[in-house]
């Protein structure tokens, strides 16, 4: 399908746009407070609606990836729809039906606050706080699949990812060596773990930023992979030179510099996570792939450059942490105990989106005391099975599984070597994302979900061969 110039224009400027907020979607805090993501809330709908008015206003069709992926999308539709019907009043008895612990908690409730409604969120406000939230996640999604049509585009998109990952690593470790004294975001009480202990990037909690390392480190090992491809030169000499005098190793450079940034998180899922799925990863394309993936033989320089970082640098207090906990839950046992006595009083329909942390204390378990840590499952499956409960978790989980077999059908078909290093990039951040994730909270942070809607993006365009 063509365009001409004066369609193409606007596309162009909504394109751009899209790539000013996700540039900007870590700062602050990673949008943790609600006040801080609702400005990119506004945007991301404000840039849908206006694609929407041209996709009708010039009769344009839809590019190919949507229809490819249509069940998909509109699993995630109907899970948007059901956190909506989450909010709304429902009589007595159908509630008394689908969420009975919700009507005996309404029953009391209703008494201190007569304008309380029976609904299958135990705390309306917050759902639709989380539904605005959801929907700007998968509007971004969106905007990203039917925007992203050119192989430019892709690339551009996988560029600032990485600088977003580079930004974010060298302002952490200027805080780092300094304790702190060009920090302009500081984080949100009780957290607050001192600059020399570990870096934190612009979130308040280590975690969390090392999780957004773990996704845009391998994407500039995509950008990197696809560098080497272009490199022609056949005498030795002539490729140190080249390689020295190119962006390939500026680009290792500061891939060294985000690496130094995640160690020094001390988050010990984070590195743990990004560990395993590099190797996952790097399974998968030796499965579907093998030998043939020429791009592939660039990973043992990468794994090379990795335990140099290592040798040099060391693991900063990464290596106290494991000393002194080792792989102990540390208190997460309690919270997963927490969630799973929660979880069977509101097993169907959940006790709403984003509720966990306003209900858990009916439920949690003595010994884990005040602490802020607690309010949150620190497991997002069995938070969102807690909020969602089974419908929830059915609807969101099909959807994603169907992208992730889509992503995998792709790299069987071997992807277009164009953008064949983002698709091992972007798959590598999913994984490294998604397992994390079992003991972290990261999608409750709205640039960490952000950013892993805009990895599974990426991973269904460099998988789909069909371009404009």
């Amino acid at each position: 399908m063509t365009h001409d110039h004066s369609t193409e224009q606007p596309y162009s400027s909504l394109y751009y746009c899209l790539l000013a907020i996700i540039a900007l979607l870590p700062f602050p805090h990673g949008g943790e407070l609600f006040w801080e993501h609702a400005p990119f809330i506004s945007s991301i709908f404000l840039l849908l609606s206006i694609w929407l008015f041209q996709q009708w206003h010039y009769n344009r069709t839809l590019p190919h990836i949507i229809n490819t992926n249509k069940i998909s999308l509109i699993l995630l539709c109907i899970w948007l729809m059901y956190t909506y019907i989450q909010t709304l009043p429902l009589p007595t008895t159908w509630l008394a039906f689908l969420n009975p612990a919700a009507a005996k908690l309404n029953i009391y409730t209703s008494i201190n606050d007569a304008s309380h409604t029976n609904s299958l969120s135990v705390e309306t406000s917050i759902s639709s706080i989380e539904l605005l939230r959801y929907s700007s996640y998968v509007a971004m999604f969106f905007l990203l699949l039917v925007l992203c049509n050119t192989y430019k585009r892709i690339k551009h998109l996988a560029f600032i990812i990485f600088i977003v990952g580079v930004v974010q690593a060298l302002y952490s470790l200027l805080n780092y060596y300094t304790a702190g004294q060009f920090s302009i975001n500081e984080p949100i009480p009780p957290w607050g773990t001192p600059w020399n202990e570990a870096t934190r990037g612009t979130y308040t909690h280590r975690n969390h930023f090392a999780a957004l390392m773990a996704m845009t480190i391998p994407i500039g090992i995509g950008i990197i992979m696809l560098a080497k491809e272009q490199s022609n030169e056949k005498r030795h000499l002539e490729k140190i030179l080249s390689f020295v005098m190119s962006s390939r190793a500026l680009y290792i450079v500061f891939l060294c510099a985000m690496l130094i940034a995640l160690l020094f998180s001390a988050s010990r899922g984070g590195n743990g996570a990004f560990l395993a799925a590099f190797i996952l990863t790097l399974s998968l394309f030796l499965l579907f792939q093998g030998r043939k993936y020429k791009s592939l033989s660039f990973l043992p320089v990468m794994a090379t450059v990795i335990a140099i970082v290592i040798l040099l640098f060391g693991i900063g207090s990464l290596a106290d942490r494991f000393e002194k906990y080792g792989f102990s839950a540390n208190g997460r046992d309690h919270m997963l105990t927490t969630a799973y006595s929660l979880s069977q009083d509101y097993p169907l329909t959940g006790s709403g989106a984003g509720t966990y942390p306003y209900i858990f204390h009916q439920y949690k378990n003595p010994e884990l005391g005040t602490s802020s840590m607690s309010k949150r499952v620190h497991n997002d499956y069995l938070e969102l099975f807690t909020d969602q409960g089974v419908i929830g978790l059915a609807l969101l989980g099909s959807s994603i599984l169907l992208f992730i077999i889509t992503i995998i059908k792709g790299i069987k078909r071997r992807p277009n070597p164009k953008i064949a290093g983002l698709l091992f990039g972007s798959i590598f951040g999913i994984n490294a994302i998604l397992i994390h994730s079992v003991v972290e909270f990261n999608f409750h942070i709205p640039a960490n979900a952000s950013y892993f809607f805009i990895l599974l993006a990426i991973a269904l365009i460099s998988s789909n061969r069909q371009h404009q």
